[in-house]
Parts: C-alpha cells; structure tokens; sequence
C-alpha cells in the first residue's frame, strides 16, 4: 500500500512525505486486523486543538491523491 501511494503521489507531481504515526489513527485497526492500509493527509493541522484548521489547497490535493490511488488500485 505505501508503494502505491507513493506512486499516485508522484503521478501527481509531488514527492511523498513517508511518516510513522502510532496515534489513534483508525488505520492501526484495520493493520490490526490484516488489511494493509495508509493514512493520506488531507490538510489538517494543528488536529485536536481548538486551533484546528484544514488548508483547502491541500485537501484538495488530499482528494486528487484518493482518486489516484483508486485508480492505480482498479489498475
């Protein structure tokens, strides 16, 4: 999966930025569970903060990666 997403991201022009998160990610459940999976950003930041806020440029680009990986995965 994180070869795949890394894929659409170059597709899309940009370079991924390839981090660990072992917070409470529902992601970490379905690992758990057997089914590979990757958390994409989507232009949150300052998340579970009163100052919480999303950049619309980049979950626009969040939403332009989704359609991509969707699109290498239908292959």
């Amino acid at each position: 999966m994180v070869r795949h997403a890394a894929r659409a991201v170059r597709e899309l022009g940009s370079e991924p930025d390839l981090k660990v998160a072992n917070g409470g990610l529902d992601a970490n459940w379905f690992v758990r569970h057997g089914v590979p999976t990757v958390t994409l950003g989507a232009g949150q930041n300052a998340i579970h903060t009163v100052d919480e806020f999303v950049d619309l440029t980049e979950f626009a680009a969040g939403c332009r990666l989704a359609v991509g990986l969707a699109v290498l995965a239908a292959g």
